[in-house]
């Protein structure tokens, strides 16, 4: 489990430019069926909500995270301390991961930051 944790972590951890990238490209923009449920979406819509796909994409592997580490029935503590066994750099990664900026196209930040000029 600690290398599924791993691999989430390095995919919050990367940026969205490959996303970007290939919503914009014609030969790749096919994968957009997958955020817009349609075939044949125009490239410049496609690239245009790509960064917004990408922290969806992000906050999904950090609640698998969360929800790997914090289920019920609370696992002993010697699980933990295995999965740190496992891979000592994963609590680095964690850490890391606690201290990703949520960038403006999180849309929350618009509705929480709308609500503070009030």
């Amino acid at each position: 489990m600690s290398e599924m944790m791993k691999t989430l972590s390095q995919c919050i951890l990367s940026s969205p430019k490959l996303w970007i990238d290939q919503m914009r490209d014609p030969a790749t923009t096919w994968q957009s069926l997958y955020c817009f449920g349609t075939i044949g979406t125009p490239t410049a819509k496609a690239g245009r909500y790509a960064p917004r796909y990408y922290a969806l994409f992000q906050g999904h592997a950090a609640w698998t995270i969360v929800n790997l580490v914090g289920r019920y029935p609370v696992p002993e503590q010697s699980f933990y301390n295995d999965l740190i066994r496992q891979d000592p750099q994963l609590l680095d990664l964690l850490l890391e991961c606690a201290g990703v900026k949520r960038e403006a196209w999180y849309p929350q930040l618009e509705v929480d930051a709308g609500r503070q000029r009030l």
